[in-house]
Parts: structure tokens; C-alpha cells; sequence
């Protein structure tokens, strides 16, 4: 398969999932964590600029070896808040969940 073919692949499955909507103020963002912090870095800058009062990260520890493992110790979660506290979002607006934390 050529690559123009790929790119004409990837481009129907990215514009199949892309999200159009525009952003409105909210109760709270939720944030599905990842290994990737760039999703706590743009969960924040949602919170400066004023789109919920609260922040809610939710997300476990990583298996290891697996695709999404993280090169951190903690929860996905506590990474994220930390990152989100480090940014500027008051502690008090932030809440890390973990599944532990709503059994």
C-alpha cells in the first residue's frame, strides 16, 4: 500500500473521530489520563481559561510492558494533578481518582 494511500486512510479515521463541538463552560472537566501529559497541559489551560471550576483526573498505574506503560510510579491520576497543581490550578481544585478510589 502506498503511503498516499495511508494518508488518505488515516485521514477518513481522523476525521471520523475528530470532535467539532464548540467548548462551553461546565460543572468539571474530566480528564481520562494517559502516558501522555500534554492532555493534563491542555486540561489546565481549560481551567485558566475559565471553562469549570474544578479538575478531575481519573486513572490508574500502568501495567508494565504494555503499549501505554508510564515512566512514572504513580497513578496516571497523581501525575496529571501534579502536573495541573505545577501550572498554576489550586489544589483545592483538583481531584485525582483512581479506580481504587471509587469502589
Amino acid at each position: 500500500m502506498s503511503s498516499v494511500n495511508i494518508d488518505k486512510l488515516v485521514k477518513k479515521i481522523w476525521d471520523y473521530h475528530r470532535v467539532n463541538h464548540k467548548l462551553e463552560k461546565a460543572d468539571a472537566i474530566l480528564v481520562l489520563c494517559s502516558n501522555d501529559l500534554r492532555v493534563a497541559d491542555y486540561a489546565t489551560k481549560l481551567f485558566l481559561d475559565g471553562f469549570a471550576p474544578i479538575i478531575i483526573f481519573s486513572g490508574g498505574i500502568a501495567h508494565k510492558g504494555e503499549l501505554i506503560e508510564t515512566p512514572w510510579k504513580k497513578s496516571e491520576a497523581e501525575m496529571f494533578a501534579e502536573r495541573a497543581i505545577q501550572l498554576g490550578v489550586p489544589k483545592e481544585q483538583v481531584n485525582a481518582l483512581t479506580g481504587n478510589s471509587v469502589r
